[in-house]
């Protein structure tokens, strides 16, 4: 159901029309292991419309995982996937995590994206559970489209 590579999955929610929201990771390397966020959705009747793989566009090397934790359905056609996202603060500090939040429309186009600046705990991955309600509240910022 998940594909091919090595996948866990942590999180699922059900829109009113049948539509299924998977929110978890697929293996990127192994020893150590390395994540990429991953998040599936499936049709009322079990087809899959795709699945959206999310990294830090700034980690050449992959040093750094992303993963999904929860499915939040917000009122309308919008799905937030809250999760984890290690990113790279300083020398002193590599690879920190903080909480990030993808926002979806229709059926898994990726409208959005927020990850936590780290302004209110230096280790705040817990935050990607607020971010559900912060998103809901705040305008969007639209994901960008250029390559």
């Amino acid at each position: 159901m998940l594909g091919e590579l090595p996948t866990q999955a942590y999180g699922v929610g059900v829109q009113a029309d049948g539509r299924i929201w998977v929110a978890g990771a697929v293996r990127t390397s192994a020893g150590p292991d390395k994540w990429d966020l991953a998040t599936w959705i499936h049709g009322p009747d079990k087809q899959a419309h795709g699945q959206d793989i999310y990294n830090d566009p700034s980690d050449n090397d992959m040093l750094r995982s992303e993963r999904g934790r929860a499915v939040a359905v917000l009122p309308g056609d919008r799905v937030v996937v809250a999760g984890t996202r290690e990113v790279y603060v300083d020398d002193q500090h590599p690879i920190v995590p903080r909480g990030v939040a993808l926002v979806y429309e229709g059926k898994g186009k990726r409208i959005g994206e927020w990850t936590s600046p780290g302004d209110k705990m230096f280790s705040d991955e817990i935050l990607a559970a607020v971010a559900c309600c912060w998103t809901s509240a705040r305008p969007i910022r639209r994901a960008s489209t250029s390559a």
